[in-house]
């Protein structure tokens, strides 16, 4: 099973990071998804500026069956910025990613 998980280096993308390796066995695969270039544990990582057009198609390389999406920008004074990172971010994840179990949440 493949696992994408975004915001990876986020309080929640770590967390998730840390309780699939706990709870899950077997031949399972987690990329994690950050715009930072700082590495984590327990996963494949993958650095990709998440506003520009290869964004799309790194998710669309991964292939995962599972997307776990806490990426975002939680400046709510970033006008029109949080408006592109968060709602347009999504929708690159959706076209991107075709994995049927999607989940999103967000701090």
């Amino acid at each position: 099973m493949k696992i994408l998980v975004t915001g990876a280096n986020g309080f929640l993308g770590k967390t998730m990071i840390q309780e699939i390796v706990r709870r899950l066995s077997g031949k399972i695969y987690i990329y994690g998804l950050s715009r930072t270039d700082k590495k984590f544990d327990h996963s494949s990582y993958v650095h990709v500026q998440v506003l520009n057009n290869k964004f799309t198609e790194a998710v669309a390389s991964i292939n995962p069956d599972v997307v776990f999406h806490f990426a975002g920008n939680p400046m709510v004074n970033a006008g029109d910025g949080l408006i592109e990172a968060n709602t347009i971010l999504t929708d690159r994840i959706l076209r991107g990613c075709g994995a049927s179990n999607f989940i999103y949440a967000s701090s």
